[in-house]
């Protein structure tokens, strides 16, 4: 870690721990200014994040279309280094080439026949999934009134933050 950075971006921010391989952060705190992925410094990007969770078993409640009721969601804007967010960004375009490609296959299938549906459908899944995957940054485990928590953070990013169970 540079010791020439503006020292707000360098020392861990009030009201963001780890609590071992999990970033918890009391809502409205905004995360010190490392990449998540590698904890070089963000300069800067990254993307804003508007994180939804509730708990596992309420997808019981998805027939009757009571979950939105009773989700919980974070803004939270998550630094990347420039490397990072550029691979992000490729991510993202690339996927929705590939899924739009997809559905042109779909459409092709109309007229040209069965393989062409096929390869849609492979190439529309293939798009979903390298969006899903490769554009990952962090990924909420729990969000509740207060806090919300985080896999995905890198273990150096991690380390330079306080220890949840040590919080005063």
């Amino acid at each position: 870690m540079a010791t020439d950075q503006d020292p707000a971006l360098t020392r861990p921010a009030d009201g963001v721990w780890h609590d071992q391989q999990v970033l918890v952060l009391r809502k409205g705190t905004k995360l010190p200014g490392h990449c998540v992925r590698c904890n070089e410094m963000a300069e800067g990007t990254g993307y804003p994040g508007s994180f939804q969770w509730h708990h596992p078993a309420l997808y019981l409640l998805l027939p009757f279309g009571l979950l939105d009721y009773v989700r919980k969601g974070a803004d939270v804007f998550v630094p990347l280094c420039p490397t990072h967010f550029t691979q992000r960004r490729r991510s993202k375009i690339g996927s929705t080439l590939l899924a739009l490609l997809g559905l042109v296959f779909l459409l092709a299938a109309i007229v040209g026949g069965q393989v062409f549906g096929w390869s849609g459908l492979a190439l529309v899944l293939a798009g979903a999934t390298w969006g899903t995957i490769g554009g990952r940054g962090l990924v909420p485990v729990r969000i509740d009134d207060h806090y919300a928590r985080f896999r995905g953070a890198c273990p150096a990013y991690l380390a330079q933050l306080p220890s949840w169970s040590a919080r005063g």
